[in-house]
């Protein structure tokens, strides 16, 4: 059970990240268990908040954090609008967990899968290169094979690129703790469709992007003589080289792995 709604007032905030970027950090993320819930306890919501993080001078990259769909669906537009700055990545994650309304409904999730499909959309419609990342629980109390497929035909209509799957496991001392669970060897079959579908969802963005030309920032150490920078999608682009934290290059993708681009610098 989560508690009491309570916001960090947005402008201590932004005083943090002024701070933070006063000593050099240059990618900046906020995040909670459900960043969209952000501010409704102070008047002011999370759209809100990422404009007044935007009226910051500097030259920094934001994140915004996982969003449960049921306090998304009343701020996507005016969020999409902050989002359309370039120093904002075109990233959402939005934890979906079941294309079977029975199954969020057990779940206690109050959303149905409209919501995501809805968001998606919208995110979609504005972003076209956008990045959206999802979550899935796969085997949990009285899932069944039209569940299952609810949830096939979910990822395959929406395509998110990253796709979190997670086998559910009942845990001491809950409400349904007791309850059915399927056979494991279902929820086996399950999750590697899922996986499965997730390949071939992030092969088919990846490969689509080959030749492309894309701005990203260095953000982490590759492998020895590497460097990974994300663009402005927040994909991850592996470049040869020593590059400095924070550096900005301009690359052509020319090639990608299972799961990231690899550029070379131009």
């Amino acid at each position: 059970a989560r508690g009491k709604l309570v916001s960090r007032p947005p402008e201590k905030i932004v005083n943090q990240i002024r701070m933070q970027l006063e000593r050099g950090i240059r990618e900046v993320r906020i995040s909670s268990l459900d960043t969209a819930a952000y501010g409704r306890d102070l008047g002011r919501l999370l759209p809100d908040l990422v404009g007044d993080i935007l009226t910051i001078g500097g030259d920094f990259m934001l994140r915004v954090g996982m969003m449960e769909p049921k306090n998304t669906s009343d701020i996507i537009d005016s969020l999409l609008d902050q989002m359309d700055n370039s120093r904002v990545y075109k990233f959402l994650h939005i934890p979906v967990q079941s294309g079977d309304d029975r199954i969020l409904d057990l779940m206690n999730r109050e959303y149905h899968a409209q919501a995501f499909r809805e968001i998606v959309a919208k995110f979609r419609s504005r972003f076209p290169d956008g990045t959206i990342s999802t979550d899935i629980i796969s085997g949990y109390h009285n899932e069944d094979e039209e569940s299952f497929r609810l949830t096939r035909e979910l990822l395959l209509e929406t395509r998110p690129e990253i796709v979190n799957i997670t086998r559910f496991s009942p845990r001491p001392y809950t409400p349904d703790y007791e309850s059915k669970v399927p056979p494991s060897n279902l929820v086996k079959k399950w999750t590697r469709k899922y996986t499965d579908i997730h390949k071939d969802i992030l092969n088919g963005r990846l490969e689509s992007l080959l030749g492309a030309e894309e701005d990203i920032m260095i953000t982490e150490k590759g492998k020895p003589g590497t460097s990974v920078g994300r663009d402005s999608s927040y994909r991850p682009v592996v470049v040869e080289g020593d590059f400095g934290l924070y550096r900005k290059l301009h690359v052509e993708i020319v090639e990608h792995s299972g799961t990231y681009l690899i550029g070379k610098t131009l």
